[in-house]
Protein backbone atom coordinates (compact mmCIF):
# COMPACT_ATOMS: atom_id res chain seq x y z
CA UNK A 1 0.00 0.00 0.00
CA UNK A 2 1.16 3.52 -0.14
CA UNK A 3 2.72 5.07 2.89
CA UNK A 4 1.94 8.04 3.75
CA UNK A 5 3.83 9.85 7.08
CA UNK A 6 2.02 12.23 8.98
CA UNK A 7 4.06 14.57 7.81
CA UNK A 8 3.01 14.04 4.52
CA UNK A 9 -0.34 14.39 4.99
CA UNK A 10 0.33 17.65 7.13
CA UNK A 11 2.14 19.09 4.57
CA UNK A 12 -0.14 17.77 1.50
CA UNK A 13 -3.10 18.42 2.84
CA UNK A 14 -6.60 16.01 3.56
CA UNK A 15 -7.45 16.47 -0.33
CA UNK A 16 -4.30 14.52 -1.21
CA UNK A 17 -5.32 11.32 0.91
CA UNK A 18 -8.37 11.74 -0.68
CA UNK A 19 -6.83 11.52 -3.94
CA UNK A 20 -5.63 8.23 -3.27
CA UNK A 21 -9.23 7.06 -2.45
CA UNK A 22 -11.18 5.30 -5.98
CA UNK A 23 -12.85 7.76 -7.75
CA UNK A 24 -16.32 5.98 -7.01
CA UNK A 25 -15.86 5.50 -3.22
CA UNK A 26 -14.25 9.20 -2.48
CA UNK A 27 -17.63 11.34 -2.19
CA UNK A 28 -18.93 8.32 0.22
CA UNK A 29 -16.22 8.45 2.50
CA UNK A 30 -15.05 12.43 2.79
CA UNK A 31 -18.47 13.06 3.19
CA UNK A 32 -18.91 10.39 6.33
CA UNK A 33 -15.58 11.68 7.63
CA UNK A 34 -16.71 14.92 7.42
CA UNK A 35 -19.71 14.15 9.30
CA UNK A 36 -18.35 12.85 12.40
CA UNK A 37 -15.41 15.07 12.67
CA UNK A 38 -18.33 17.92 12.23
CA UNK A 39 -20.84 15.89 14.35
CA UNK A 40 -20.32 14.68 18.02
CA UNK A 41 -19.13 11.49 17.46
CA UNK A 42 -15.69 10.50 18.28
CA UNK A 43 -15.21 7.08 16.15
CA UNK A 44 -15.23 6.48 12.03
CA UNK A 45 -15.33 3.35 10.55
CA UNK A 46 -15.52 2.69 6.57
CA UNK A 47 -14.30 0.20 4.00
CA UNK A 48 -13.53 1.32 0.69
CA UNK A 49 -10.91 0.79 -2.27
CA UNK A 50 -7.31 2.56 -1.64
CA UNK A 51 -4.45 3.48 -4.43
CA UNK A 52 -1.35 1.29 -4.01
CA UNK A 53 2.15 2.49 -4.66
CA UNK A 54 1.57 0.22 -7.86
CA UNK A 55 -1.30 2.20 -8.80
CA UNK A 56 -3.89 -1.00 -8.33
CA UNK A 57 -6.53 -0.77 -5.34
CA UNK A 58 -6.60 -2.28 -2.30
CA UNK A 59 -9.85 -2.60 -0.56
CA UNK A 60 -9.03 -1.42 3.12
CA UNK A 61 -10.99 -1.32 6.28
CA UNK A 62 -10.01 2.04 7.69
CA UNK A 63 -10.67 3.44 11.37
CA UNK A 64 -10.47 6.98 12.66
CA UNK A 65 -10.80 8.36 16.08
CA UNK A 66 -11.67 12.32 16.56
CA UNK A 67 -9.80 14.19 18.72
CA UNK A 68 -11.77 16.62 19.69
CA UNK A 69 -10.39 20.66 21.62
CA UNK A 70 -12.34 21.76 24.72
CA UNK A 71 -15.42 23.37 23.08
CA UNK A 72 -15.73 19.63 20.91
CA UNK A 73 -14.62 20.43 18.18
CA UNK A 74 -12.84 18.11 15.79
CA UNK A 75 -9.43 19.46 15.42
CA UNK A 76 -7.29 16.40 14.17
CA UNK A 77 -8.30 12.45 13.57
CA UNK A 78 -5.88 9.52 14.00
CA UNK A 79 -6.14 6.14 13.03
CA UNK A 80 -4.96 3.20 11.00
CA UNK A 81 -5.88 1.85 7.67
CA UNK A 82 -5.74 -2.38 6.88
CA UNK A 83 -5.84 -4.29 3.87
CA UNK A 84 -8.78 -6.49 3.33
CA UNK A 85 -8.60 -7.23 0.19
CA UNK A 86 -7.29 -10.76 0.35
CA UNK A 87 -10.46 -11.34 2.96
CA UNK A 88 -12.81 -9.84 0.95
CA UNK A 89 -11.56 -11.89 -2.08
CA UNK A 90 -11.80 -15.17 0.01
CA UNK A 91 -15.86 -13.57 1.04
CA UNK A 92 -16.77 -13.84 -2.95
CA UNK A 93 -15.20 -16.41 -3.18
CA UNK A 94 -17.51 -18.60 -1.02
CA UNK A 95 -20.45 -16.61 -1.48
CA UNK A 96 -19.92 -17.59 -5.35
CA UNK A 97 -19.61 -21.42 -4.58
CA UNK A 98 -22.43 -21.10 -2.57
CA UNK A 99 -24.53 -19.50 -5.32
CA UNK A 100 -23.59 -22.38 -7.81
CA UNK A 101 -24.40 -25.24 -5.54
CA UNK A 102 -27.74 -23.48 -5.06
CA UNK A 103 -28.25 -23.71 -8.52
CA UNK A 104 -26.94 -26.72 -9.24
CA UNK A 105 -29.23 -28.09 -6.27
CA UNK A 106 -32.18 -26.40 -7.36
CA UNK A 107 -32.46 -27.29 -11.28
CA UNK A 108 -31.01 -30.52 -11.26
CA UNK A 109 -33.96 -32.70 -13.03
CA UNK A 110 -33.41 -35.30 -10.46
CA UNK A 111 -34.81 -35.29 -6.95
CA UNK A 112 -32.45 -33.97 -4.45
CA UNK A 113 -32.68 -33.42 -0.70
CA UNK A 114 -30.27 -32.31 1.81
CA UNK A 115 -30.91 -32.96 5.93
CA UNK A 116 -29.48 -32.61 9.41
CA UNK A 117 -26.44 -35.31 9.83
CA UNK A 118 -27.64 -35.38 13.75
CA UNK A 119 -31.50 -35.02 13.70
CA UNK A 120 -31.92 -36.53 10.33
CA UNK A 121 -34.57 -34.05 9.62
CA UNK A 122 -35.11 -33.01 5.89
CA UNK A 123 -33.87 -29.42 5.40
CA UNK A 124 -34.09 -28.62 2.25
CA UNK A 125 -35.48 -30.36 -1.10
CA UNK A 126 -35.09 -29.22 -4.43
CA UNK A 127 -38.59 -29.27 -6.83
Amino acid sequence: MTRISAQEVFEKGASFVASLIHPDDVARVTCSINKVIKGKESFWRDEYRYRKSDLSYAIVSDKGYVVRDAEGKGIRMVGAMQDITAQKEAELSIRLSEERFKLLFDLSPKPKWMFNEKTLRVVEVNE
